[in-house]
């Protein structure tokens, strides 16, 4: 009883109408209506409703932080506007992401010897003139989304460099949830027996959004 009554005093100290409300079933269904909690307030101190409120208060604000981080390609060793490669430093942003999470890429050019991946439940989120410029030796896609889930792309700029290894801007297959928004796609120069494309979605991939993107300068099949 005494721990029934801890509970209906801290409902009490945040709804007074529930100063009347039965303590048990049979208090109700034998017709003798609710017990005041007047009776009850020397049972447990209210102190100790205060402190169960602001630790799971406590506890759902650090969940929610927890899952809202953002990670910075540069804290992961991405340098824009160098000559290195960053695509190893993208990468493993993205690794080191949980779902929820969004890395984010500061304005600048970020050059990529090959496919940046992304994750599921992970967004990617660029600056203005944030730029992934491919620099790879070999043919690749720049953003490879296989497989994924949960994923939004918006606020970058993906440049094949007019580079014959730029095969694909944005690639998924059996995908889910993919949201590309607020992208542009340039330069894709992939020549070949084969079409370049500025998003290629294939196959089975479902309930997914492509909105307010710009592709231009994009490669066509060698038919001589």
């Amino acid at each position: 009883m005494q721990y029934r009554s801890a509970l209906y005093l801290c409902f009490a100290d945040v709804c007074p109408e529930a100063q009347h409300l039965p303590l048990t079933p049979s208090e109700t269904e034998g017709g003798g209506g609710g017990v005041p909690l007047d009776r009850l307030r020397g049972t447990r101190p209210r102190s100790i409703c205060r402190v169960v409120i602001l630790i799971v208060a406590f506890l759902g604000c650090a969940a929610v932080l927890a899952s809202a981080a953002t990670r910075n390609v540069t804290e992961y060793g991405a340098v824009p506007d160098d000559a290195g490669d960053d695509h190893a430093a993208i990468n493993n942003a993205i690794s080191a992401s949980s779902s929820g999470d969004t890395v984010y890429f500061p304005s600048g050019t970020y050059r990529v010897s090959g496919a940046v991946v992304g994750k599921s439940g992970v967004r990617l989120e660029g600056a203005n003139g944030s730029v992934l410029l491919y620099v790879g030796a070999s043919a690749n896609v720049i953003l490879a989304l296989y497989g994924k889930s949960n994923v939004t792309v918006s606020g970058l700029t993906l440049d094949g460099n007019n580079s014959v290894h730029a095969t694909q801007g944005i690639a998924a297959g059996d995908a889910t949830g993919i949201r590309l928004h607020r992208l542009t796609i340039r330069n894709l120069g992939h020549s070949g027996d084969s079409w370049t494309h500025g998003i290629l979605f294939d196959p089975a991939v479902t309930d997914s959004t492509i909105a307010s993107n710009v592709i231009s300068r994009r490669a066509c099949p060698d038919r001589s």
